[in-house]
């Protein structure tokens, strides 16, 4: 849905991401120690869903929220490198595990599969804060034709 403010779309896009992340997390610890084929299959489409919509979030942020902020705000340049980090964390961690799915196989059972899960949300819990703080500092920072702008901005990516 769109609105005349980014930093909502932004957070509304962000509350749908837990939520699909939970799931997903979910999806992965009831695959049990010795997965078969076709359950792993089964969560790695999930995953590949999951990758889909957080790569399209995450550059979303990069190529609309960080480059508006970088030009018009002072301030939070620490912010944006510190996010721009979590964001490569994540995707990293989701790549991990889909290669575990799709390579590892049940054989190998899915204890490397639960370590990179746990690495995921640790490092997508600490993207989710980071970024729920820069969002916040941000309304208390931009004016209404600020908020506007961004939306025009962010808008289409």
């Amino acid at each position: 849905m769109e609105h005349a403010d980014g930093l909502a779309d932004l957070e509304h896009d962000h509350a749908d991401l837990n939520e699909r992340v939970l799931a997903v997390a979910a999806q992965v610890r009831a695959l049990g120690r010795q997965p078969d084929a076709d359950a792993l299959a089964r969560v790695a489409a999930e995953m590949d869903e999951l990758r889909e919509e957080i790569f399209v979030h995450f550059a979303r942020e990069e190529e609309g929220l960080f480059a508006y902020v970088t030009v018009h705000m002072v301030g939070f340049e620490d912010d944006v490198a510190a996010l721009i980090g979590a964001h490569d964390a994540v995707c990293g961690a989701i790549s991990r595990m889909l290669r575990s799915l799709r390579v590892d196989g049940p054989d190998r059972g899915n204890e490397l599969l639960l370590a990179v899960l746990d690495r995921l949300e640790v490092a997508y819990a600490a993207h989710a804060r980071a970024e729920r703080d820069l969002l916040g500092r941000l309304a208390g920072s931009m004016s209404a034709d600020q908020r506007a702008a961004l939306a025009a901005h962010v808008r289409g990516l």
